[in-house]
């Protein structure tokens, strides 16, 4: 019940401080906005005061591109499979990318495929592989 009623005080005394300070950054704000004026000129009114909805810019931008083309039968990777390779063409066998598949699953997928198929794997890609077994 202690428990309880300490942390009820300490939420409450958190909720006052924190709505007294946001209080306080407003009026701060709003001070800082208003044009201060100087006692050898005089500003006349603008007709339309300058606020934050009317300055507001829009920016459109395209469609972020995805890095690989996902409508391609290897993912738009066909040449940097063949440089794993010791072989000019893929096999026949070799994974062909399905669109459910993210990019870490399509990778994973050339991975096995790579490890059930080490006699046709550049020494390079066969000892990252032992590198990744470890």
């Amino acid at each position: 019940m202690k428990q309880i009623f300490t942390l009820s005080l300490v939420l409450f005394s958190f909720t006052v401080f924190s709505q007294q300070n946001a209080a306080s950054k407003q009026s701060s704000a709003k001070e800082l906005t208003k044009p201060q004026s100087s006692p050898q000129t005089t500003e006349v009114p603008s007709e339309n005061p300058r606020t934050a909805a009317t300055s507001a810019q829009s920016r459109t931008s395209e469609p972020v591109k995805p890095p690989y083309d996902v409508n391609d039968k290897y993912m738009g990777r066909k040449n940097e499979f063949l440089g794993n390779l010791i072989v000019a063409e893929l096999p026949a066998d070799f994974p062909v990318y399905e669109k459910q598949w993210s990019l870490r699953e399509y990778n994973q997928v050339v991975t096995a495929f790579y490890y059930n198929h080490l006699d046709i794997v550049k020494e390079k890609v066969k000892n990252k592989l032992a590198h990744l077994e470890h």
